[in-house]
């Protein structure tokens, strides 16, 4: 398995990308970081000691447990509307069932990771 990169997307409350970007009057995304996974990727489990370092007015986004067919259009129109981008945490069988729209989430510039349990995921390889 190769490993990659999940890339937490930040959003400023008071904008961060230029004016050409975006426009004046939307959110914008910030700065985009990059956590590695060598490893092992920890970041999100209760137990992980470390902190991703926000600036005042920083947010992380992510949505989990998608796509869905009613929601996650309406979230993919509203970041659209703000010029922000998000993380989203998808699962493997919604994936399947509604590819086109996880396909929307990264063609819009969103990052797309896996968030299907290793039970589950065992559970369809077989």
């Amino acid at each position: 398995m190769r490993s990659a990169a999940i890339v937490l997307l930040l959003a400023a409350g008071l904008g961060g990308a230029s004016a050409a970007e975006c426009g004046p009057d939307k959110l914008g995304t910030s700065r985009v970081v990059s956590v590695g996974t060598q490893g092992g990727l920890l970041v999100g489990w209760k137990t992980y000691p470390k902190t991703i370092p926000l600036a005042d007015h920083e947010v992380i986004l992510t949505f989990d447990d998608g796509p869905d067919a009613r929601t996650t259009p309406q979230v993919l129109q509203a970041l659209a509307d703000e010029c922000v981008r998000a993380t989203f945490f998808d699962i493997g069988g919604k994936v399947e069932a509604l590819p086109l729209l996880a396909r929307r989430e990264v063609s819009e510039g969103h990052n797309v990771a896996h968030h299907t349990t290793p039970i589950l995921s065992r559970r369809c390889a077989t």
